[in-house]
């Protein structure tokens, strides 16, 4: 008896194709194997995208840091206080400020232990890490209600004693952190500003935190300094970040080895190389890969929960 071999015939749904025309160009297969010419595209192309993840997930620091570098070029270093003084008008090149209260900036340093913030009244403010993520406010959506209060504020690498009241101790992710804030000139005659500004120099004190003890005063610079010329705007490496191992961390330091791997070439490798030279990123160091998107994403809604919390205090 005579058998006759049969070959099973594969649905084409389950197959790879043996070319496939992207927005990329041809990619090419054999057998499902990409060609050595499709596989060197595909790696030029997760290159692009993890060039624009990188770019996209660090703006936000990538903006502070180069609002701290705008500072210190301007001769304003950490722990002194920029106060405007005057009320802003159309030639102050900011997005949203007022044009009836009074503005005060200040990035301050944890690296050497905490740091005591007594706030003035009757401001909105608030302070945020090197990442653009919320520490704390103050003021009227704050702990103080809007009547000042001393405020303590903890490094990530701090383990000594902390109070156990007469303050509101809050725990920064970096070292240091960026302070943004301002007053009401509220009943002042004629929209004076003077009296407010008067208020913040009186009453706005930053100094070192010693258990049991005093600090010394901050130095206040009582008017903007123009430092003229543009920011070299790179992505934030702050001295010593205390978890830059989270996801976008982890995109950095991929992004930097693909920069510090590969030449910009001519042809497909300029629109990759083009977009990895935007990213800037330097030779980011990375500690350990760890923290997931949702921790952010949570701590994000617990900051609207708890503003809004403050917010109904107040009305109250």
């Amino acid at each position: 008896m005579t058998t006759t071999a049969e070959r099973t015939a594969v649905p084409s749904a389950v197959t790879t194709p043996s070319a496939i025309d992207t927005p990329m160009g041809a990619l090419e297969f054999t057998d499902g194997y990409p060609t050595p010419e499709t596989a060197e595209k595909l790696r030029d192309h997760l290159d692009y995208l993890h060039g624009v993840d990188t770019f996209m997930n660090t703006i936000q620091g990538v903006s502070l840091y180069a609002m701290r570098e705008g500072f210190l070029e301007a001769g304003i270093n950490d722990g002194e206080v920029l106060i405007y003084s005057e009320l802003m008008d159309s030639h102050s090149l900011f997005l949203t400020a007022n044009a009836d209260t009074v503005y005060y900036i200040s990035f301050l340093n944890l690296s050497d232990g905490p740091l005591v913030l007594e706030t003035p009244p009757d401001a909105l403010g608030l302070i945020d890490d090197m990442w653009f993520r919320w520490i704390t406010d103050f003021g009227l959506p704050g702990a103080d209600r809007g009547a000042g209060g001393t405020y303590l504020l903890v490094g990530p690498d701090y383990d000594g004693p902390l109070p156990e009241g007469g303050c509101y101790v809050r725990r920064s992710r970096t070292n240091h952190v960026w302070m943004g804030a301002r007053s009401f000139i509220n009943e002042n005659p004629g929209m004076d500003p003077g009296p407010t500004v008067d208020v913040i120099k009186e009453r706005l004190k930053i100094y070192p935190y010693a258990p049991g003890g005093v600090g010394i005063d901050l130095q206040l610079l009582l008017d903007p300094v123009d430092g003229g010329g543009g920011i070299h705007a790179r992505v934030l490496v702050d001295e010593r970040p205390a978890d830059q191992g989270h996801v976008v961390g982890a995109r950095v330091a991929d992004v930097a080895a693909a920069l510090g791997q590969r030449p910009v070439v001519a042809g497909a490798d300029q629109q990759v190389g083009r977009a990895l030279a935007a990213v800037r990123t330097g030779q980011a160091e990375v500690a350990d890969p760890a923290e997931p998107y949702v921790v952010e994403e949570a701590q994000s809604v617990g900051r609207r929960l708890e503003y809004q919390r403050s917010l109904r205090q107040v009305v109250k």
